[in-house]
């Protein structure tokens, strides 16, 4: 499966401290997924990916808006109501 989790929010809090509880999260769907951190930009999630210490679990640190991905995500984290993927998850 591909499964996506936002940065901003999601893998951190408001207060720039990561949500641990989401990073385990991502760090146990891992070795058998995809996992694409996505925010913004592409380098904004890649910043967060290592902040968190994920970043060489990730497959592709992503934009929300790029094209190829819309319709590929099985699964998405957000702390926001999104409709980015197959099922969006708001935690």
């Amino acid at each position: 499966m591909i499964i996506a989790f936002d940065s901003d929010g999601t893998l951190i809090a408001e207060n720039d401290k990561p949500r641990q509880e989401v990073v385990e999260l991502l760090r146990a769907l891992s070795p058998c997924n995809e996992i694409i951190v996505w925010s913004s930009s592409s380098q904004h999630a890649e910043e967060i990916a290592r902040k968190v210490g994920v970043f060489e679990l990730i497959s592709v640190a992503a934009s929300k808006t790029n094209v190829f991905l819309k319709g590929q995500v099985d699964i998405c984290f957000d702390d926001q109501p999104v409709k980015l993927a197959k099922y969006n998850i708001k935690i």
